[in-house]
């Protein structure tokens, strides 16, 4: 890359007027000059277009009818000129010198193909609420724990991984881009660079809170289509039942989150099925409460206060 590589940071957008400005305003206002701001709105009703007007040619933007949020990265990354992609949705931000930092430490390693940073929760206020829990890439922990410790709105890929990879799955809506840091990491090495480069927006239209319910569908998929696929390497194949008794776990978690006590239980068994008394420290809860309802509310709560005891500690009743 030359010294100042032309960066591309892709917004996709529907009906988010009350956040989308700070979102463009992070984008612009970085401390590194060579950039392309390029959003690609879904045909919003409300005051998305009259923002988006509002910043002339210092940005990019298109208003249309698409198939949703992985249609608009793809046409926005096929519009893009740029040698690093990002993606940052509309009600996300950047924290100042993010692009600066995420340029430096491509350049400091030809060899990978992913940059990532930290990144923090915030309100719909814009108020800090906690670290998002990430740390260091590992493809071989990632497949067999399906915990993901790329945070989506800090992570930034080249253009050559784009162009070799493919496109984001259009067929996924929640965990589009769960999928596609395993299929990058599963070809090209990734980077964690320790510094805040985003926020991720907390807030109740977000999709993540409103359809959360599909996350087990999604995942379970396309974990099944990952260990079917020819290209898997064989040293990752050994891990197949804990990959898939992880995303099993994570997706009951869900579903138990979404009050689906029915799906909850149904993704427990299989995961018991996969590989028994392998349990995470949610599972006795939705254990209980999915199987014995009320009756079992009240038995996991005798089950917290004796372990409380027994451990000479104090649980909070949660």
């Amino acid at each position: 890359m030359s010294n100042q590589p032309l960066i591309s940071i892709i917004t996709p957008s529907f009906n988010q007027d009350r956040f989308i400005a700070a979102a463009i305003d992070s984008v612009l206002s970085q401390d590194y000059p060579h950039l392309e701001c390029i959003v690609i709105d879904g045909g919003s009703t409300d005051e998305t277009i009259n923002v988006l007007r509002q910043y002339g040619d210092r940005i990019r933007w298109l208003s249309e009818p698409d198939r949703g949020q992985s249609h608009a990265v793809n046409k926005g990354w096929r519009m893009a000129r740029g040698e690093i992609l990002g993606w940052l949705n509309s009600d996300d931000t950047y924290r100042p010198g993010a692009l600066q930092a995420m340029v430096n430490t491509f350049q400091l390693h030809p060899e990978v193909g992913g940059v990532y940073g930290d990144c923090d929760y915030i309100s719909a206020a814009g108020e800090f609420l906690e670290k998002y829990e990430t740390g260091p890439f590992d493809f071989e922990t990632f497949f067999r724990t399906s915990r993901s410790p790329i945070p989506q709105p800090s992570m930034f890929i080249r253009r050559v991984v784009y162009e070799h990879v493919g496109p984001i799955n259009e067929d996924l809506r929640l965990v589009m881009d769960w999928e596609y840091w395993l299929r990058v990491g599963l070809q090209y090495s990734i980077l964690y660079l320790p510094q805040t480069l985003a926020t991720y927006r907390v807030h109740g239209s977000s999709k993540s809170a409103t359809e959360s319910l599909r996350y087990g569908e999604e995942t379970t998929r396309v974990y099944r289509e990952m260990v079917a696929a020819a290209q898997l390497p064989l040293a990752l194949r050994r891990y197949e039942k804990e990959g898939m008794n992880s995303v099993l776990l994570q997706a009951s978690k869900y579903a138990f989150d979404g009050a689906q006590l029915s799906e909850a239980r149904h993704y427990l068994l299989e995961a018991w099925k996969i590989r028994p008394f392998h349990l995470r420290r949610c599972m006795p809860k939705i254990f209980f409460v999915s199987f014995l309802g009320q009756r079992g509310w009240k038995t996991w709560m005798r089950f917290r206060r004796w372990r409380g005891a027994k451990l000479g500690v104090f649980e909070t009743m949660t």
